[in-house]
């Protein structure tokens, strides 16, 4: 089920492929419905619709924007296109930044 009133948490998710040494991503959003934590888990309910698609830039190695850009399901269910800062939270011990 999807919740349109903002009481239930949705479940966004994206991967795809990167190009080594480049900046920016764009990669396939998909939407998780119909999941329920066991005993109420059932496969057969589940679906994930393509949702969008959010595009990350980094500016620098801690600084970078989502621009999210919605398709036609996701701008009906009310996710308009929009853009916010993101900021490394945590790094690796013994990496650096190029």
């Amino acid at each position: 089920m999807l919740c349109r009133a903002g009481t239930a948490q949705s479940w966004i998710y994206s991967q795809g492929r990167y190009v080594p040494g480049s900046s920016t991503v764009t990669v396939p959003a998909f939407l998780e419905q119909g999941g329920a934590f066991p005993p109420n888990f059932d496969s057969r309910k589940l679906s994930v619709p393509e949702w969008g698609s959010p595009q990350f830039a980094f500016s620098d190695c801690n600084n970078g924007t989502v621009i999210w850009t919605s398709n036609a399901a996701s701008a009906a269910a009310g996710y308009a296109n929009t853009s916010f800062p993101i900021k490394r939270l945590t790094s690796i011990a013994g990496t650096t930044c190029p």
